[in-house]
């Protein structure tokens, strides 16, 4: 298995390193990426392809992951419901307690001190990593007893939890995505932005037709971009939108992929957005003039093997 790196302006490779495992993502600063085999996660310098580090994660794959801003710990979510916050510095790996369901996403805060995360159904947690606790819940939803009847009730949020959150740069808002992508009729396919202080739900965007599968801020916190696709094949919607955070309004609707987009990044220009799709392919769009629909500047196409 390789890693390849590629220059997004030009479309060239730039290198080739040999992989120990699945490339998972950059750490900030993109000296570092994190890759993970099924028992484990391992950093790999992106200059020399070395291992610098790894650590155990417990058993199933994982499911998600997240660096803190300042690239000091990162947080490591499983399919088998295990949550670590790896600080690679202190040689220190946390355990965090999530009653051993599916770990969807995570995201930081900007300062690293809040982690917020999604197992399951239930509604998205944010912890405390200094005191170690539970801070809040961005929604409601739990099981509701009557008699020998027990069903479980989303009364607030995303209905059957969350796929993706995302934390603003500038701290203010954190967002959430949903939906299972199965083409049922009462699918949750919303997108959802909290305050991040009061923990209040400020607004539910809707205009995805499956899923939404990840969310990525502009560094300057004024767009939000969220990609959508099916476990079903082909799917209903596979674009990425764009979100006006300032007026919390649709923008530019990004269309070139054919099959579920499952990733998405802004460059730190807050001008170019990369997205990645089951298609085989990467885009790099140009959203400068999000009042229109942008074409894209690079197609990267990835053969089967």
């Amino acid at each position: 298995n390789q890693i390849t790196l590629w220059d997004i302006h030009t479309g060239n490779v730039i290198s080739s390193l040999p992989a120990p495992g699945r490339a998972l993502g950059f750490s900030p600063g993109g000296s570092l990426l994190l890759t993970s085999t099924s028992d484990r996660a391992i950093m790999v310098d992106c200059r020399t392809g070395d291992i610098v580090d790894q650590t155990a994660i417990g058993g199933g794959s994982i499911s998600s992951y997240a660096f803190s801003p300042d690239g000091e710990v990162v947080a490591i979510g499983g399919q088998s419901g295990d949550l670590i916050v790896w600080n690679r510095q202190a040689g220190e790996v946390t355990f965090i307690p999530t009653q051993q369901v599916h770990v969807k996403c995570c995201t930081w805060s900007s300062d690293a001190r809040y982690l917020v995360w999604c197992a399951g159904a239930d509604p998205l947690i944010i912890w405390d990593r200094h005191d170690s606790v539970q801070r809040g819940k961005l929604g409601d939803a739990r099981t509701v007893v009557n008699g020998s009847v027990h069903t479980w009730t989303t009364f607030s949020g995303h209905k059957g939890g969350a796929n993706a959150c995302a934390w603003s740069p500038d701290g203010r808002f954190i967002a959430s995505g949903s939906g299972h992508g199965f083409g049922l009729h009462d699918d949750d396919l919303s997108l959802r932005i909290w305050d991040a202080t009061s923990l209040n739900e400020l607004a539910i965007l809707k205009g995805h037709q499956d899923r939404i599968t990840s969310l990525s801020w502009s560094p300057d916190s004024q767009w939000l971009a969220s990609t959508s696709g099916s476990v079903m094949s082909p799917g209903k919607d596979n674009s990425i939108r764009l979100w006006d955070v300032a007026s919390l309004t649709p923008g530019a609707v990004l269309v070139g992929h054919t099959n579920e987009v499952v990733s998405c990044a802004w460059q730190s220009d807050a001008r170019h957005l990369v997205s990645a799709s089951k298609d085989g392919t990467l885009i790099v769009w140009d959203t400068e003039n999000t009042g229109r629909s942008p074409e894209p500047v690079l197609d990267a196409y990835v053969s089967n093997n």
